[in-house]
């Protein structure tokens, strides 16, 4: 698979010391964003988002259960149609290399056709987990 990778401004994955990506372990997170498009409402998604931390300062990062639907009014959630879940639900479920170096994301690999929209989503994930993690993730071993 060709791939390339997105470098970006480092920043932290740890909160204080209320966090530490500890090697070997796994945690899940709920999260929910919204996609940039035309529509006022636009198109949200949400997911499950597994997060698997390895000795060689690594993360894999996985979307999964992902559900895509437009947002009507801020509150009426309809269904994403075929053409728009074909495109976009492929690209978010692939599995995501991210560099960690002290701690802070270095890189992160995605697709090299994976469309911008995607790839922002996957970095909005990266900056929430190192603002907050406690709050909608849980542990569990592997």
């Amino acid at each position: 698979m060709r791939s390339f990778y997105v470098q970006f401004k480092a920043f932290s994955l740890t909160h204080g010391n209320a966090y530490n990506w500890i090697p070997e372990t796994e945690k899940v997170f709920q999260f929910e964003s919204k996609i940039p498009n035309d529509s006022p409402d636009g198109l949200g998604v949400k997911t499950q988002v597994r997060v698997q931390a390895f000795a060689d300062h690594t993360l894999r990062m996985k979307f999964e259960s992902s559900h895509l639907f437009h947002r009507i009014n801020g509150t009426l959630e309809l269904p994403a149609g075929p053409v728009v879940l074909k495109s976009l639900l492929g690209y978010l479920e692939e599995t995501v290399l991210v560099q960690l170096k002290r701690g802070h994301v270095k890189s992160f690999f995605v697709g090299r056709d994976e469309p911008n929209d995607v790839t922002n989503i996957k970095r909005s994930f990266l900056s929430q987990i190192a603002v907050d993690i406690s709050a909608s993730s849980h542990t569990v071993a592997t």
